[in-house]
């Protein structure tokens, strides 16, 4: 049997070159000509990333200005990786995405953008960012890879890009400047010559997907903990433990401190030996706040211990009270466009509410905040205080005086006052120049928790400010502070005693913006709970923002810089109320698309108290507030700007003032730089 053999011709003199080889050179061609057109296509990414900041919000200001070149650098990069790959160095490539992340890491700090980032030593906003550049590098390479590897591939990574492209437009579109709740806008600026403030911007921070902003660390749960204790009635708790049983009370004590530095317990422990028979343990306690610990496990728990002196002071006055319930929740550092991005959940429920529940929703579109932090606008609505170096000695010593807002309500009504928050500092005795009187409840100390508070010392990864979870003993910080005013509504409700609660959260204040997201499903169960127990046909309820996002890259951009001025302010009403006086939904509704700012929230909680009456009205020699203050139960002026609202010039959010502010973004504002007289001159009202 024979065998053919196929005829292959050598390459040599008059000969040709063989098939293979000509394939070969050819596809090398292809190859090296997709990898060039990628790497093209990488670099105009990276040109029109850099541009993107100034392009469409139209501003060349300097601070996204750097944003651009911290983007286009980190395309030059990645276009440098590309060409050594080309050239075969697939060892060196990464040596670039090295030199970017450090690069981007000093470059960001010492930019000092945004809050506490001029030091090395805080890398919030360098993360970020960093995690947006490396992101980038991913999307580069593999585009290049995908080139290289086939048209059906690559077609298949443009459809995916393509479709994350859409959805994170359609999620920006969905929250622009001027969308709220329950299908309302704000209507245009040009209604308003006093304060026209832009409302076309683009949101960037609305194209980042939840949990991007801090995937590095913000999304790793609490540690596990062991729950072998639990109340199953007040003051009484249930332990399953084989050793002894420890409990610590009294974590903390300010002593006129406004942040202690390492609080410490200051009760001695007590000891339980485990139950003979082996059964759960019984301990009774009527500590606000205490740790239980079997072996190596803790247990932090937080209880409402109603007070008799409480109860007797509401007997002496009539029940139902004339005035509503308020609840008063102050999120640290959130905007109205943040609270709709990151509160999707409580969004939810507050429209459910608005619709087929108890209480109307009314939502603020032009509310303002008063200074630039926490310490310039929380006075503002707590006690109409403005804190600045402007005011004499002697104008703080009047302003000293009991003028919290709460005040009305336990004196006119026998209110039961409580106050929370979760941050170890006494914010009423710092910032207000006096301690927060007439409180029934100051539950502070709790969250001086050595887990928490870390000595005093906090940072972007420890404290109260931190890119992650904030936890104690397993649970989310926030859910002490909701189980606790879960039973103290609950407590006071059963007596018969009248409800005035003010909450604070510091979740929104960190860079990433995404801590705030963890309270959201916790709150709109508890807001879920208040319209199930019926609470909220006899309850106002407040959430408000002091400001917006103060830090990181976003804040740079000039969209960022609007809504740091434009916190949230939402109000749900009960609907008795709003049947009993009709006017009152009508003045609620007009005044939703007004300017207003912190010192009118002031004035309208504590209208709340007197209404249908004012606060004029009341015991003589009671503090009539700011005379520029207007509530929100009365029709605003219809023509205010940043001089009728006592606004310095550095904080105005109003038209006149914008291009200016932004221009000069490191111009402070000082009372000298206001564009009014100081307070307690007379007063520009506008008209209708």
């Amino acid at each position: 049997m024979s065998t053919l053999h196929a005829y292959v011709p050598r390459a040599g003199a008059g000969g040709m070159a063989p098939p293979s080889t000509a394939w070969k050179v050819a596809r090398q061609r292809s190859v090296t000509f997709r990898h060039g057109m990628g790497a093209l296509f990488c670099l105009v990414l990276g040109v029109a990333l850099s541009v993107q900041c100034t392009v469409i919000n139209r501003n060349y200001n300097f601070v996204e200005t750097q944003i651009a070149v911290m983007f286009l650098a980190s395309q030059c990069y990645c276009y440098s990786s590309i060409v050594l790959i080309m050239m075969g160095q697939k060892l060196l490539a990464p040596l670039p995405f090295v030199c970017a992340e450090v690069y981007c890491v000093l470059y960001y700090n010492m930019l000092g953008m945004g809050e506490s980032h001029t030091k090395l030593t805080d890398q919030l906003g360098a993360m970020i960012l960093s995690v947006f550049i490396l992101a980038n590098y991913v999307l580069d390479i593999g585009l290049i890879l995908v080139i290289s590897a086939g048209r059906r591939c690559h077609l298949a990574l443009l459809g995916l890009l393509s479709v994350y492209l859409l959805y994170a437009v359609r999620g920006a579109s969905k929250n622009s400047m001027d969308i709220g709740l329950v299908g309302q806008r704000m209507t245009p600026p040009s209604e308003f010559p006093r304060c026209p403030f832009p409302i076309d911007l683009f949101s960037y921070h609305s194209m980042i997907p939840v949990g991007w902003g801090n995937f590095l660390a913000g999304s790793r749960p609490c540690t596990s903990v062991p729950q072998f204790s639990s109340f199953v009635a007040p003051q009484q708790l249930t332990v399953s433990c084989p050793t002894t049983v420890t409990l610590q009370t009294d974590l903390g004590h300010f002593d006129g401190r406004f942040r202690p530095g390492k609080p410490s317990w200051t009760m001695p422990a007590k000891e339980f030996a485990p139950h003979p028979s082996g059964r759960n343990l019984t301990i009774n306690t009527s500590a606000a706040w205490f740790e239980v610990t079997c072996g190596s496990s803790v247990n932090y728990h937080v209880q409402h211990v109603p007070k008799p002196e409480v109860v007797d002071w509401a007997r002496r006055f009539p029940y139902p009270p004339a005035a509503p319930n308020v609840l008063f929740f102050m999120i640290d550092s959130l905007s109205r466009l943040h609270f709709m991005r990151r509160l999707q959940r409580t969004a939810a429920v507050l429209s459910r509410i608005h619709t087929e529940g108890a209480a109307e929703l009314f939502q603020f579109f032009r509310y303002v905040s008063v200074g630039d932090d926490t310490k310039d606008n929380l006075p503002c609505f707590v006690n109409g205080y403005y804190n600045h170096s402007s005011y004499t000695v002697e104008n703080r010593a009047e302003l000293r005086k009991e003028r919290y807002w709460w005040v009305e309500y336990k004196q006119r009504h026998g209110f039961a006052t409580i106050y929370q928050n979760d941050i170890c500092e006494d914010d009423l005795l710092y910032w207000m120049d006096g301690p927060g009187r007439h409180l029934d409840h100051n539950f502070v100390e709790w969250s001086c928790h050595p887990e928490y508070h870390h000595d005093g010392v906090w940072s972007n990864f420890v404290g109260p400010y931190a890119m992650f979870r904030h936890c104690i003993a397993g649970r989310e910080v926030h859910q002490y502070q909701l189980d606790h005013l879960q039973q103290a509504w609950t407590n006071y409700h059963k007596e018969n005693v009248g409800r005035a609660a003010y909450v604070a959260f510091e979740e929104g204040h960190e860079g990433s913006g995404e801590v705030v997201g963890y309270l959201d499903p916790d709150m709109a169960k508890f807001m879920q709970w208040m319209w199930d127990e019926g609470h909220l046909s006899d309850t106002v309820v407040v959430f408000v923002g002091d400001h917006g996002l103060h830090m990181g890259p976003l804040y740079g951009t000039r969209v960022g810089m609007l809504e740091h001025k434009l916190p949230v302010l939402h109000m749900l009403v009960p609907k008795p109320l709003l049947q009993r006086f009709p006017e009152l939904r009508e003045t609620l509704l007009y005044n939703q698309q007004l300017v207003a700012s912190h010192w009118d929230l002031y004035a309208t909680l504590r209208h709340f108290a007197f209404y249908p009456d004012t606060p004029d009205r009341g015991e003589p020699g009671f503090p009539k507030g700011p005379p520029w203050a207007k509530s929100l139960l009365n029709r605003l002026p219809r023509h205010r700007g940043c001089a009728e609202l006592r606004i310095a010039f550095c904080n105005c959010v109003c038209g006149q003032h914008w291009d200016d502010y932004v221009a000069d973004i490191n111009r402070c504002g000082t009372f000298e730089d206001a564009t009014d007289p100081l307070p307690g001159a007379p007063v520009l009202e506008g008209t209708d």
